[in-house]
């Protein structure tokens, strides 16, 4: 880098100086600004972990809480060829949970994670009668911290460079 000189001056007697020309400075506090100004960067980490996190969900039965299926739903998934596997019948909602690229849409300020799967609204909200038993598909309770994490990591890259 220019600028950069060994010395005797005031820091001690031995010393280096640096001295980065404006422009150097001026670039890096405009790509850390940027960074934190356009989050696309960090929603698209967020919802990289997002959809570990449904993966993970999924395969533990909603971190143990999900309420087993049925005797008789067991039967019938089994009699069409489904999987015993709660909420998964073709996977159509597990996939499009399990996949960043189709769960997550953001924009520079904003990220929002979910599905359009339409009867997943069924499971994610308190039981009522007549209606599947709660099985929430969206579930960060114990994760948070995984988002938090990868937010420090997001602002720990940025401030890099500097």
């Amino acid at each position: 880098m220019a600028g950069v000189g060994r010395g005797i001056g005031r820091a001690g007697l031995v010393q280096i100086v640096i001295e980065p020309p404006p422009t150097w400075i001026e670039e890096r506090l405009l790509a850390i600004g940027a960074g934190f100004t356009f989050l696309e960067g960090l929603w698209h980490r967020i919802s990289e972990v997002m959809a570990q996190i449904e993966s993970e969900l999924f395969a533990s039965g909603g971190w143990g809480k999900w309420p087993p299926l049925a005797a008789s739903t067991l039967e019938q998934k089994a009699k069409l060829g489904y999987p015993p596997d709660p909420l998964v019948r073709e996977g159509d909602l597990k996939d499009s949970l399990e996949n960043a690229g189709q769960a997550a849409v953001y924009s520079p300020k904003r990220l929002v994670y979910g599905t359009d799967v339409p009867y997943a609204i069924y499971h994610q909200v308190e039981h009522t009668p007549g209606r599947p038993p709660t099985r929430k598909v969206i579930d960060l309770e114990g994760q948070e911290y995984r988002i938090t994490r990868a937010a420090e990591e997001y602002a720990l890259e940025l401030s890099r460079l500097l």
